[in-house]
């Protein structure tokens, strides 16, 4: 198992701001939804996400969950020292935030 690694700045933001376009979506047919999406995903030897899944959301609407895990299933990070690493990452939403 490797070490943990930071993503670069500019990928934290467009993994929040599409996480944040798949809430709206949802907000659009139900303007009370609130809860939290935790995604579980490896990144592999050489910085790619491997796999990602669903992790103990409550959101409550598998179209969001899918929007965010396609999002996440597309950050890259910079390489991890010693080999893969798992993540689990939970996003809360309410509304108004």
């Amino acid at each position: 198992m490797g070490s943990p690694v930071r993503a670069g700045s500019d990928g934290r933001l467009r993994k929040r701001a599409t996480a944040r376009l798949c809430y709206e979506d949802l907000l659009h047919t139900n303007d009370k939804a609130a809860g939290r999406v935790t995604m579980q995903f490896v990144i592999g030897k050489d910085g790619s996400v491997t796999s990602t899944k669903d992790n103990g959301s409550d959101i409550g609407d598998a179209k969001m969950v899918a929007c965010i895990k396609g999002a996440f299933d597309k950050i890259t990070f910079p390489q991890p020292e010693g080999g893969t690493v798992t993540v689990i990452y939970p996003l809360v939403f309410a509304p108004g935030d």
